[in-house]
């Protein structure tokens, strides 16, 4: 007996899951370009070079996770995003090149649109999610994260997968139904890889985890046989945060860091921390995190936000959405606290844990009007849904010049390969060239070195009261006394107090590295680095003074 009636709905229901997962392809894609387009062009920078040094060495991705104080010495760093990118390397057997070492963090951040998508068809259903895979495919911020071989992209996908079983969860309230193996398989990977990629996703999978066990715990209260998946779920936690309560570079580095005195006013010397008002740190972290701080940009982002506001409350009474906010609030909460009681200033990187549920939160305020009319005036459905395609497609445009700098910038944000290339074709064989900063260059120019010159110092130059101590504009008035052919590379230009002694040392000729695409970032507030606005540099111009021998005998 056939029933064209049950194949109809089944074909229908098949077409709606092609069509949805085209756009789902089509946001990976749009993904995937954009964090694996000249990926190895770029130089690396600080703590980046950690993964250079170590992808370069015959080292196993096991030992980088069992010795990793003793291969990086003390950091407050995590070893899985390294010994993922070490894995891959040596499972394919790859070159470590400048590509293949940033391989596994681009490959993480084009994955994420998939838990994005869940998050949204949980949400708000199939085109909701796709919404939201396309936000995270351009988004500048998370293209940048993702394009560099550091911490946090892994981070934010195991974020985005705790989000995503936690929302699962959440609908389970109340009911007896059995948990399937994907979800503790969602979560244990989940917190695998925020727990060790970086301290920062501590915040939100303990707002996870007090969700998920709340509402397990209330479960269990309906049937004795779900205490059973109580006891996995406590499993799980259990084996992957145990091993972080002793290591060696887990909990106990980060109490004595916070309760170190010493520890804490070395920050702020170093770091020059400023600490701003609470208020003025959220519009920063929602302007870089969402599409900027210009008044075009800001003004569009507060706007959907406000959007998004509205709708969360009338649907203050939907548990889904209600969690999402306040796992945001609960982690931005706990972020404050911890960032000023170790004396660090306000980093959009270390905020990054926050970029999921913003995101959703930016999807839903796309979203409002949709939801919001559809109901009251069904016979005009179709103005509404204009309307939310049309604010959806501003959001991408505004996202797309963006989303292309990020994946075409030339330095984080000093392009010292560009500056190696020119010092090799550009100035006489065995020239000295000396670097006004301590603190980067002698790490960056140790790995993007020149085959030509010779990059040099004269004493440490920073921070200040080293400066001071040191002399260091009289250090180098001797250097170019002794050496007068010598080069100078200045990355401080902007600081005139600082620099302006050797600036205005007698050079006859000078050559600027211009990184473009940084330069467009920061002046949209979209760059996700603290050192593209940092006032007491001008590292995305950095100029090379210098004479010819001809120059120095005339």
């Amino acid at each position: 007996m056939s029933h064209p009636a049950g194949i109809n709905r089944d074909a229908a229901l098949r077409e709606k899951w092609l069509k949805h997962g085209a756009g789902v392809l089509f946001a990976l894609l749009v993904a995937a370009c954009f964090r694996f387009h000249q990926l190895g062009a770029s130089a690396f920078r600080a703590d980046t070079i950690m993964f250079y040094d170590l992808c370069h060495r015959p080292l196993s991705a096991w030992t980088i996770m069992t010795n990793w104080m003793e291969l990086v010495g003390v950091t407050a760093q995590f070893p899985f995003p390294l010994a993922a990118a070490k894995g891959m390397i040596n499972l394919f057997h790859l070159e470590p090149t400048d590509f293949n070492i940033r391989l596994s963090s681009a490959l993480f951040g084009a994955l994420t649109v998939i838990p994005a998508f869940y998050i949204g068809n949980l949400l708000r259903g199939r085109w909701f999610g796709v919404l939201l895979a396309l936000l995270i495919a351009v988004n500048p911020f998370h293209i940048q994260l993702s394009r560099e071989a550091y911490f946090y992209a892994p981070m934010i996908l195991g974020l985005a997968m705790q989000l995503g079983a936690t929302l699962w969860i959440v609908r389970q309230a109340g009911t007896a139904r059995r948990l399937s193996w994907p979800f503790f398989a969602a979560v244990g990977l989940g917190v695998f890889l925020a727990a060790y990629s970086h301290m920062s996703g501590w915040y939100l999978t303990a707002a996870a985890l007090l969700v998920q066990a709340w509402i397990m715990v209330g479960r269990a209260r309906l049937s004795r046989m779900l205490w059973n998946e109580m006891a996995v779920l406590a499993g799980i936690y259990l084996v992957i945060g145990l091993p972080l309560l002793f290591a060696a570079w887990g909990l106990p580095y980060f109490i004595d860091a916070m309760l170190n005195p010493e520890t804490v006013e070395l920050n702020k010397k170093i770091l020059r921390t400023e600490f701003i008002p609470i208020w003025e740190e959220a519009l920063r972290i929602g302007a870089v995190m969402g599409l900027g701080s210009t008044r075009l940009r800001g003004g569009f982002t507060l706007l959907v936000l406000a959007l998004g506001a509205g709708m969360l409350a009338r649907r203050r009474r939907q548990p889904d959405t209600v969690v999402v906010m306040a796992m945001m609030a609960f982690g931005f909460i706990i972020y404050e606290v911890a960032h000023r009681a170790s004396g660090h200033p306000l980093s959009f990187r270390h905020a990054s844990f926050l970029f999921m549920p913003y995101q959703v939160w930016l999807a839903l305020g796309i979203w409002a009007p949709l939801e919001h009319y559809s109901d009251r005036a069904v016979a005009c459905r179709w103005r509404w849904q204009i309307c939310c395609l049309a604010t959806a497609g501003a959001a991408l445009v505004l996202a797309a010049p963006p989303a292309w700098a990020a994946a075409s910038l030339l330095g984080k944000p000093i392009p010292y390969k560009q500056i190696g290339v020119w010092c090799d074709r550009h100035l006489p064989a065995h020239s000295l060239v000396l670097v006004e900063r301590w603190f980067d260059p002698w790490n960056e120019l140790r790995v993007h070195n020149s085959t030509n010159v010779f990059y040099t110092f004269t004493v440490p130059s920073e921070p200040d009261d080293t400066f001071a101590r040191n002399n260091w504009p009289a250090t180098a008035k001797a250097f170019f006394q002794r050496f007068p052919d010598a080069a100078y590379l200045e990355y401080c230009n902007g600081d005139q107090a600082k620099c302006g002694v050797v600036t205005n040392w007698s050079f006859a000729r000078q050559m600027v590295f211009t990184n473009g695409p940084a330069i467009k970032l920061a002046k949209w507030g979209l760059a996700y680095r603290d050192e593209f606005y940092d006032a007491h540099t001008n590292r995305m111009l950095t100029t090379i003074f210098y004479n010819t021998r001809e120059d120095v005998l005339a």
